[in-house]
């Protein structure tokens, strides 16, 4: 089974869901996956005002994703400080944080890229700060070895969710951005 079949059989059970952009014409020129638990993230039901509102500014941050617009992506770890998405420790297992800063609280979306322009967000966490609609731990602590240790709980559990979804296939990896993405990027 192709990666792209294994896709569409997740989409069909419901453990993914595209994310269709608000506009409808607006293009699609590259698909955002969401798990279930990422869905209701973005999509609701909101368990607060301050979770739509925060909801609503994600949602902003993955249709321009969708629509091609230009997106900052590091290869790097532990550098992609002004990037959207960064590729995570260890490189090897191909997980990727996407990084929705403008809006307070700042979120990280885990995931793996399936295709080219093609990102399945898995899990999400608050990157510092609780939330008062969430009991998800900030990733960020002012304790370093707290804030390592969630971060490798995190990328486990996207890594985890990933094979739980698509047991047979492997997500992209490398050092090309090339096999990430296509047309508007930047390197950070």
């Amino acid at each position: 089974m192709s990666i792209r079949d294994e896709l569409q059989a997740a989409v069909h059970r419901g453990d993914l869901i595209p994310l269709p952009v608000t506009l409808p014409s607006d293009p699609q020129l590259r698909t955002m996956l969401l798990s279930r638990d990422v869905w209701e993230l973005v999509i609701g039901p909101y368990q607060s005002v301050a979770h739509q509102a925060r909801a609503g500014a994600l949602r902003a941050d993955l249709e321009s994703f969708v629509r091609g617009e230009n997106i900052v992506v590091c290869l790097t770890p532990y550098k992609a400080r002004h990037s959207d998405f960064g590729l995570l420790d260890p490189v090897s297992d191909g997980a990727w944080d996407y990084r929705s800063r403008k809006a307070r609280p700042s979120i990280r979306l885990l995931g793996h890229f399936a295709d080219i322009d093609t990102f399945v967000a898995l899990t999400w966490w608050p990157r510092t700060g609780t939330l008062d609609w969430s009991n998800k731990l900030p990733l960020a602590d002012a304790d370093a070895r707290t804030h390592s240790m969630r971060w490798r709980v995190a990328i486990h559990e996207c890594c985890e969710r990933w094979f739980e979804i698509l047991p047979n296939s492997t997500p992209v990896t490398g050092q090309k951005v090339e096999n990430y993405v296509s047309g508007k990027f930047l390197l950070g």
